[in-house]
């Protein structure tokens, strides 16, 4: 297939151009509006009435197609070979030629679609902003048709920034973590989770200067947006010493970008790969407040399941089914071990998990949270434990499902 012969960029932005990068600036907003239209119903024409009653809704219905073929007129000339390059209108119909556009809104769609993180990482560069935020179309029906678009594209950038900032940062990525950290707040900056992860990545990396300071906007944003400070204590997931070390990286707990073999999302969530997980003290002395274990068991049920496509369930819930029936109702039991801080160290968690019918430990590894508060564990802790086990079971599935992987017992 040809290279596409036109580039529309509209998140952040709302312009045209051709393959040699220029810009089109002759096509009209209007003109400039119909061909996003287009875009985003790939292989589908549209008929005139619809772009009229899109564009042209206000007036009569033959002065909006008198001014429909006008804008047409509008965008040969602008387009010049492009336009036939790009559009066909048999009929009554208009429509893009397969292949022959390119859209960064499409991208996005397609980048969060994506399981691992080389994938996922194009979202940092192709998603711009808001949908035609630039564009001046003075429509009802165009501007409610933007507002829908501009949500549904804001809810899927954020699922997939969300995915790649906890497998970046449980790989040891700490630095793309935190681009993915900071175009969430770019998209919502209110999100009280992301700042925490932002501070745990700054911590993580030893920019402690830069927690502090994120901690203080935070603080200042909060109060002007909503006239009282975060309910997360940011300043607890920050160490009290001047000395941060770097996050080990987590080399068998990291995705494989791109790698082959990759299993399949299945089409029935039945179908999908159950995690048992059981979350429990495991010396005297470690946490073993039943609120704040549940908060820690709840924080990484709900991260886990906004990041892997897998299933995961609790422990418990499993067992009540009956002990003997756990792992063979769950794919993988995982368990999170908490420790009770050394004197003068920070508070832990080691993560393992299992997989049906193999005896052998899949995966061990050791997170800690800063000394502080209680809420550290639960705000800090539970998104990075389920961004560990999200990336280790990837890739135990990615493994299992390659040429001459073993498979379950």
């Amino acid at each position: 297939m040809s290279a596409p012969a036109l580039e529309l960029r509209t998140l952040g932005a709302a312009f045209a151009r051709g393959p040699d990068g220029a810009g089109l600036n002759g096509l009209g907003a209007k003109g400039l509006a119909a061909l996003v239209y287009l875009a985003l119903a790939p292989g589908q024409a549209a008929t005139r009435d619809v772009l009229v009653d899109l564009l042209w809704g206000r007036g009569a219905p033959e002065q909006g197609r008198a001014s429909l073929r006008q804008e047409l007129r509008r965008m040969k000339r602008a387009l010049g070979e492009l336009f036939d390059a790009c559009l066909e209108t048999p009929g009554g119909q208009i429509a893009l030629r397969p292949g022959a556009v390119r859209c960064d809104y499409l991208e996005v769609e397609h980048a969060c679609q994506a399981r691992d993180t080389a994938g996922l990482s194009a979202l940092l560069e192709r998603y711009g902003g808001p949908f035609l935020a630039p564009l001046a179309v003075n429509e009802i029906a165009f501007q409610d048709w933007t507002a829908e678009r501009n949500s549904h594209v804001e809810t899927v950038a954020l699922e997939g920034l969300l995915r790649l900032m906890l497998l970046d940062e449980s790989a040891g990525r700490l630095d793309r973590a935190a681009q993915a950290a900071r175009a969430l707040l770019g998209i919502d900056p209110l999100q009280e989770d992301v700042h925490a992860a932002l501070v745990r990545l700054h911590v993580a990396a030893g920019r402690l200067r830069q927690a502090r300071r994120h901690v203080e906007s935070a603080h200042a944003l909060f109060l002007d947006e909503l006239g009282e400070p975060p309910e997360t204590d940011l300043a607890a997931l920050i160490p009290a010493a001047a000395s941060g070390a770097r996050a080990e990286p987590a080399a068998s707990c990291a995705p494989s970008d791109g790698a082959p073999g990759a299993p399949a999302r299945p089409a029935d969530p039945s179908d999908r790969p159950l995690v048992a997980l059981e979350i429990a003290p495991i010396e005297a002395g470690s946490p073993d407040d039943p609120s704040l274990l549940g908060a820690l068991r709840a924080s990484v049920l709900e991260q886990f399941g906004a990041l892997s496509f897998m299933r995961i369930q609790d422990a418990a819930a499993l067992c009540a089914l009956g002990a003997d029936l756990l792992l063979e109702r769950a794919d993988y039991a995982a368990v999170v071990a908490l420790e009770a801080p050394a004197e003068g160290e920070a508070g832990a968690a080691r993560l393992s998990f299992a997989r049906r019918g193999d005896g052998a430990l899949s995966a061990h590894r050791r997170l800690s949270w800063p000394e502080g508060s209680e809420v550290a564990p639960a705000a800090g802790l539970g998104p990075a434990l389920a961004g560990a086990l999200a990336a280790a079971l990837l890739e135990a599935e990615t493994q299992r499902g390659a040429p001459g992987a073993p498979g379950d017992a």
